[in-house]
């Protein structure tokens, strides 16, 4: 036999397999996820670190926050403490201080102008039902 089917003999070999799966677990485990600013659906920044720390850090940096990111929140709201708390690719919220803050439960507020120059306001929010209302309020013209 030559080197190279000895070698390929070697990694096909019951005992070898076996010694790629401890090395294999043996490996860091990557925390690999989208972070969105505490509050925020649209500004994201996709991140990986093998620790949280890092990965707070790496968000302080990409999401441009005016404090260092102190905090990591999964999307339902509950508070990462250890890297297993985080599923692989998941969607997470980082924040400096503050407490999670669900960014599809905000009020959204929309100003109109109509040809007449009166101003109208109208206001959309989602109940604790998850049913969404709607409430339009009409000003008379002032200056400005």
């Amino acid at each position: 036999m030559n080197g190279a089917s000895e070698s390929s003999l070697k990694l096909m070999s019951p005992h070898n397999c076996q010694g790629l799966s401890q090395r294999y677990k043996l490996q860091p485990r990557v925390i690999r996820v989208t972070a969105y600013k505490n509050g925020s659906g649209t500004a994201f920044a996709n991140i990986i670190a093998p620790t949280i720390a890092l990965v707070l850090e790496a968000c302080t940096h990409k999401l441009n926050l005016n404090m260092a990111a102190r905090r990591v929140f999964l999307a339902d709201g509950t508070e990462a403490l250890k890297p297993e708390d985080i599923p692989h690719e998941s969607n997470v919220y980082v924040s400096a201080e503050k407490p999670f803050v669900n960014p599809f439960k905000k009020i959204k507020e929309m100003m109109i102008y109509a040809g007449d120059q009166s101003r109208q306001l109208a206001v959309a929010y989602v109940t604790a039902s998850g049913k969404l209302e709607k409430l339009e309020v009409a000003f008379q013209n002032t200056s400005i």
